[in-house]
C-alpha cells in the first residue's frame, strides 16, 4: 500500500527545483549578467509551471475531483501551497534583481524610469515610440453589455503585456486594452549615452509616458494630445495597470500536457 509519507508533492518538489536556479542569481560571485539570465530563467519556468501544472490543478476542481496525489494532498491543498511558496521565491526574486541593476549601472549598464530621464532623452523615446511601437498597437475597447451592465472583455494573449487605460471625457468614462506586440522589445535602448553608460527603458514606462503628462490635474493624469503617438488623443488617462495573462496550454485534443 502506498504511504502518503514516503513522497513529496509532485508540484511543491517542481518550486524547490526554481528556488535553486534563483540561488544562482542570489550569488554575488557569479557575473553579473549570469545573474540576470537566472533570473530571466526562473520567470520562464514559472510561467510554464502555471500554464501546465497550476492549470491541471484548477481542472481538477473546476470538474469536482478531490482525489488527493500519492503525498496525500488535495488539489485545493496543494493550490493554497503552492500560492504560497511562489509567492516566497518571487519575492526573493525581484529583491534579487533590485540589488542587481544598481551593480549594473555601476558597470555602465542602466536601466532608468521615467523620472530619471532628462528633457532630449524624453523626446527621443516619444519619437521612438511613435514611429515603432504605435503603428504596431491595436487599442481595444472593453464595450458595457447594454441589457445587464456587464463588459465584454477582448481576448487577450498569453504572456503578451498588455495595458488597461480607465478613460474619461465629459461625463463618460469607459475601460480600453492596449496589448504590446510581440514585435516590441522588452527595453529600449536610449538615446543619446549619457556619461559613457549604456541606458535602456522599460517598453511598458515609455508606452505610460507617451500616454500621460505627469502632472496630476484634478486628481487625473491628463494625456498629451500634441504628442503624435498618443493612442487616446483628447481623453483623460483616470488609471494605468499593467497586467499579464498565463493561459492554460492544451494538446489539440483538449488535454493538459
Amino acid at each position: 500500500m502506498m504511504r502518503a509519507n514516503y513522497y513529496f508533492n509532485r508540484e511543491l518538489s517542481w518550486l524547490e527545483f526554481n528556488a535553486r536556479i534563483l540561488e544562482e542569481a542570489l550569488d554575488k560571485t557569479n557575473p553579473l549578467l549570469e545573474r540576470m539570465k537566472f533570473l530571466a530563467i526562473v520567470s520562464s519556468n514559472f510561467d510554464e509551471f502555471f500554464m501546465v501544472r497550476v492549470a491541471s490543478l484548477k481542472a481538477q476542481l473546476r470538474a469536482g475531483d478531490a482525489t488527493p496525489d500519492a503525498s496525500g494532498m488535495s488539489p485545493s491543498e496543494q493550490l493554497a501551497a503552492v500560492s504560497r511558496r511562489a509567492k516566497e521565491i518571487i519575492g526573493k526574486q525581484y529583491d534579487c534583481l533590485a540589488g542587481i541593476l544598481p551593480s549594473l549601472e555601476r558597470e555602465g549598464l542602466a536601466v532608468t524610469r521615467p523620472s530619471a530621464w532628462s528633457g532630449s532623452e524624453r523626446r527621443w523615446l516619444e519619437s521612438y515610440f511613435a514611429e515603432r511601437i504605435f503603428p504596431l498597437l491595436t487599442p481595444l475597447r472593453v464595450a458595457a453589455d447594454a441589457e445587464d451592465g456587464r463588459s465584454s472583455f477582448p481576448t487577450t494573449g498569453s504572456l503578451r503585456l498588455h495595458a488597461a487605460f480607465l478613460l474619461s471625457r465629459d461625463e463618460e468614462s469607459g475601460l480600453a486594452i492596449v496589448q504590446v506586440p510581440a514585435e516590441a522589445a522588452g527595453v529600449v535602448r536610449g538615446d543619446p549615452l549619457r556619461h559613457g553608460s549604456m541606458q535602456f527603458g522599460p517598453i511598458d514606462a515609455g508606452l505610460a509616458v507617451i500616454n500621460h503628462d505627469e502632472k496630476v490635474r484634478g486628481g487625473q493624469l491628463c494625456c498629451h494630445c500634441g504628442i503624435p503617438a498618443n493612442i487616446y488623443p483628447c481623453m483623460s488617462v483616470c488609471a494605468l495597470i499593467w497586467f499579464g495573462i498565463n493561459r492554460a496550454r492544451t494538446h489539440p485534443n483538449g488535454w493538459f500536457r
